[in-house]
């Protein structure tokens, strides 16, 4: 996993930098050395494309997963294969973040 600190931007809000950039030359560099046969992106970014189209270039098949607030009109135009998250939701699981593995997890043993 990549994490990248969060900076100030000029609305005094605050956002991450250059993940955009690291997260495509990761993706190539990934996409080159082991040759997947399918690249899953959770992303809707545009600037994701440059990604993408090395990855069919490598002939990989590119599933995109992004909200829909935030998947680019530029990447729904140009017809990749896109999974809206917000119409899945009720497919995926959440769990919450705990100190202690839930006694019925696999390979947890409590006593009782």
């Amino acid at each position: 996993m990549i994490t990248y600190e969060r900076q100030s931007d000029y609305n005094g809000g605050s956002r991450e930098r250059g993940v955009d950039g690291a997260l495509a030359v990761y993706g190539m560099e990934a996409i080159i050395k082991h040759k997947p046969d399918i690249l899953v992106l959770l992303s809707g970014d545009f600037d994701m494309r440059s990604l993408i189209e090395k990855a069919k270039e490598y002939g990989c098949r590119v599933h995109i997963w992004s909200f829909r607030s935030s998947l680019s009109f530029e990447l729904k135009r140009v017809g990749y294969e896109i999974y809206i998250i917000d119409d899945h939701l009720d497919d995926f699981i959440f769990l919450s973040v705990s100190r202690r593995p839930h006694r019925d997890a696999p390979g947890v043993q409590c006593s009782s």
